[in-house]
């Protein structure tokens, strides 16, 4: 990316530094449902591994997924067993996998406690000059890092969105992949894609925040216009399996008296409960009222 950084004393941002480090640029793998981003995500990751980079962090959304990332890894000619979750290893302890890929879950990715975090135990057995791939798998998981305007007021980062992003900033030289088939539907899903350079020097926006703000005005438009010129920059690809020459029929289901009966019963019970819910919160209202007067 233009310019020289250093992560922010204070919050996810970098600031720019003339003393800072370059910060190599990222990758949005935006394909459709099927595509096949897991398959791709290890053959960018055997890349590496056979230039002789031979570490890797696999972030996903969880565990049971450890299981697909061993499948697509393998398939392409790697061993399962070079895939080892962080969670084997007690959030204090460094871990001993010299090399190979580490899979980590972004719930995991964000606990910590008072003397330990996971993010510090990553970044310890990464090591300051890692060059290897950090791939986000699902990443619109970190969605919530940019935190906004909620259906109950505002709303502060989420703790997995701020240390994805965390992880991000302390290691410059990593190549960085996002994978998600939702990555361009609401600017949010963008706000922790710092790797693709939306904000800061040689662009329309000054930070974060700027761009956030301006895109979500803008509306759906605005975010085509994001991935056009993401497209053109040739920093994302969103690609869907084709629907040519599938057949389908129309089943139709006539529903019986019982079953009708059966729906009716519930759609009353629903009312029911739907009535008793008003009524508590016009009570809740009116105590609060009563208390503030």
């Amino acid at each position: 990316m233009p310019g020289q950084f250093v992560p922010a004393e204070e919050g996810v941002g970098l600031q720019l530094d003339e003393q800072g480090r370059a910060y190599r640029k990222g990758y949005f793998l935006g394909d459709g449902t099927g595509a096949g981003k897991g398959r791709q995500i290890a053959a960018c990751i055997l890349d590496g591994w056979l230039a002789g980079r031979r570490k890797a962090i696999w972030v996903s959304k969880n565990e049971s997924l450890l299981e697909d990332a061993r499948r697509d890894w393998s398939a392409i000619g790697g061993l399962a067993a070079d895939i080892q979750p962080l969670s084997n290893w007690k959030i204090d302890q460094a871990v001993p996998f010299r090399e190979g890929i580490l899979f980590v879950t972004y719930p995991t990715l964000r606990s910590q406690r008072q003397d330990a975090t996971r993010l510090k135990q990553l970044l310890d057995w990464a090591g300051e000059d890692f060059d290897g791939v950090i791939a986000f798998d699902e990443s619109h998981e970190m969605g919530g890092v940019a935190g906004g305007e909620g259906a109950r007021g505002t709303k502060s980062g989420s703790l997995q969105g701020i240390a994805g992003v965390l992880l991000q900033n302390n290691l410059p030289n990593a190549r960085v992949i996002y994978a998600s088939a939702t990555g361009a539907s609401e600017v949010n899903n963008l706000a922790y894609a710092v790797r693709l350079g939306l904000w800061g020097p040689g662009t329309a926006f000054a930070n974060r925040e700027d761009f956030i703000s301006q895109i979500r005005a803008g509306g759906i438009a605005a975010m085509e216009l994001v991935s056009r010129d993401l497209k053109a920059l040739g920093l994302y690809q969103a690609r869907a399996l084709s629907f040519a020459g599938v057949e389908y029929d129309i089943l139709k289901h006539d529903l019986t008296a019982e079953q009708i009966a059966v729906y009716d019963t519930y759609a009353d019970a629903w009312a029911v409960l739907w009535r008793a819910a008003h009524k508590m919160a016009y009570r809740e209202e009116a105590v609060m009222r009563r208390n503030a007067a």
